[in-house]
């Protein structure tokens, strides 16, 4: 990797999900390689008691655009969140779960997204599969909130117009770092954010501001059904 600053970080907050983070990082590094572009991977530990560090160090070792970071102790999901995007040093970061998937192709579709458009804020459309390469299905409720062609130049309103609540899915958003306002997020975490919603926040925050939110209908993201947990 030059020394330039990265197009696009993949932000990825875990937690005692080695096994999943192995194949989260196994989707992604493939198509980090194929672009040829200064694309990063940080990962943010929140004190895993598990194998994380052992699984991180194995990456470590092969792959000079990976970046790993651990707390020392557990201090929430959404303070980690704030915490892996500030480590970031892309230009965008794209938070991304530790048990999710990057979908074929969705790099190359993300970064033509950027460089044509430049836009604040990206949401992407996402799909659910029991693995990574078994069938794919959206659910019916969700259906008319996955679009079928981009728009562009969005506000507030028409963002959470077309998204509704599935908005709320983590690894479906990428910020435009100029606009995050870290220490600002960190206050309300506990108060205003109770638990687990602070990148709607930062969406909201974001477009509060500008007219230059992107949805793009790319299934950029596929989510691994049945591995919910309350204990993040």
């Amino acid at each position: 990797m030059n020394d330039e600053k990265p197009i696009l970080s993949f932000a990825i907050p875990t937690w005692n999900r080695a096994k999943e983070l192995s194949e989260c990082l196994d989707s992604i590094i493939p198509q980090i390689i194929e672009s040829n572009e200064n694309v990063e991977i940080v990962i943010s530990d929140n004190a895993s008691t598990d194998e994380t560090p052992k699984v991180a160090e194995e990456y470590l070792k092969k792959y000079n655009f990976i970046r790993y970071f651990r707390n020392e102790k557990n201090v929430g999901p959404d303070l980690n969140f704030i915490s892996v995007i500030e480590k970031s040093n892309g230009k965008y970061a794209w938070l991304f779960s530790d048990d999710d998937w990057l979908n074929d192709g969705a790099l190359k579709e993300i970064l033509r997204i950027i460089k044509n458009y430049k836009p604040c804020y990206i949401s992407v459309n996402y799909c659910y599969s029991r693995s990574k390469n078994d069938s794919k299905f959206i659910h019916k409720f969700q259906k008319k909130h996955m679009i079928e062609r981009d728009k562009s130049r969005l506000d507030i309103n028409e963002m959470f117009d077309i998204r509704n609540h599935w908005i709320s899915f983590i690894s479906g958003n990428i910020f435009n770092r100029e606009y995050i306002h870290a220490e600002n997020y960190k206050h309300i975490v506990g108060t205003i954010i109770k638990w687990g919603w602070i990148q709607v926040y930062i969406i909201a925050d974001i477009l509060n501001e500008k007219t230059c939110g992107y949805v793009s209908s790319y299934y950029s993201v596929i989510a691994r059904t049945g591995n919910g947990r309350a204990d993040l």
